[in-house]
């Protein structure tokens, strides 16, 4: 099962990158990431296959810490994350489509469950989980747009 979101942003992939994972930046934008742990403080703003980072997330007035490994950093076309939580397992790929000044952004979250009964919470919630996924790529797109140099 998946959920995919897109948008068109008016900012190079490599600003679009960085916004994504600079974490004074992301804090900026972002209504769901509050931050981003590593094993070692090197590995900040990094990507490579194998690089393993912990997300933290605030969801429904929640602090979430979702621990995922980089398994494809193929920038400036795609990058993909795999995160295992206790009922599912989630692959979460950004792909990046240059078309002139604009390039669409896709964000696809692919999901394999434990349970069926984990199964079908996400059946009845993934409408929730499409619109806030949405809503943060739309927020980036208008941050890239306002912030195209910010360094």
């Amino acid at each position: 099962m998946q959920i995919t979101v897109s948008a068109e942003m008016n900012a190079s992939v490599d600003r679009i990158f960085r916004a994504m994972n600079d974490e004074e930046e992301v804090k900026r934008w972002s209504k769901l990431v509050t931050g981003f742990i590593y094993e070692k403080e090197e590995d900040r703003n990094q990507c490579y296959p194998g690089l393993t980072y912990i997300c933290v997330q605030k969801q429904f007035g929640q602090v979430l810490e979702v621990k995922a490994r980089v398994v494809e950093c193929n920038l400036p076309h795609r990058l993909a994350a795999r995160a295992v939580m206790d009922d599912f397992t989630a692959l979460m790929s950004y792909s990046f489509d240059k078309h002139g000044e604009v390039v669409r952004v896709t964000h696809q979250q692919e999901y394999e469950f434990s349970s069926g009964m984990a199964k079908v919470l996400f059946v009845l919630t993934s409408w929730i989980s499409r619109i806030m996924l949405q809503n943060e790529l739309n927020r980036l797109k208008k941050y890239v747009e306002a912030h195209p140099h910010l360094d």
